[in-house]
């Protein structure tokens, strides 16, 4: 794929795009070494990664309580007061499996800052985390 850039006065590659720019200093395949590198992203800082992380996790876990139709993990921890024995039984249980898919995530995620196991895609740390499924 062909790439048309505009370079400063150095040379450096100061944009590109994939289509036509009649304002390009120079046209380069997308094989360039030096264009493959300014079109790499940049790589995520240890708080991106957190964040995402934290936001796959609060999804996985709001996820779980809809499938009892409550609004999310917070909505559901809330009936742990409930007159109604399987609302209380259900956050009871939410309560749990929120404690320990959080206190898992936080051992996994301070290992992989201290370089002790890679940092997890979204779907390893999945696979990573407790099971969340309705006690029967």
């Amino acid at each position: 794929m062909l790439y048309w850039l505009t370079l400063d006065a150095l040379g450096a590659i100061v944009s590109a795009s994939p289509h036509p720019n009649p304002r390009a200093t120079e046209i380069r395949d997308g094989s360039d070494p030096e264009l493959a590198a300014f079109l790499a992203p940049a790589p995520e800082t240890p708080e991106q990664i957190q964040a995402r992380l934290s936001a796959a996790i609060q999804k996985r876990l709001d996820d779980f309580a809809r499938t009892r139709l409550y609004d999310g993990i917070l909505s559901a921890c809330t009936y742990a007061g409930s007159t109604i024995p399987k609302f209380a039984a259900e956050a009871t249980y939410c309560i749990q499996a929120r404690d320990d898919t959080w206190n898992e995530a936080y051992n996994i995620l301070a290992d992989a800052q201290a370089g002790i196991i890679p940092i997890p895609t979204q779907q390893e740390l999945a696979g990573l985390l407790p099971v969340l499924a309705w006690p029967t």
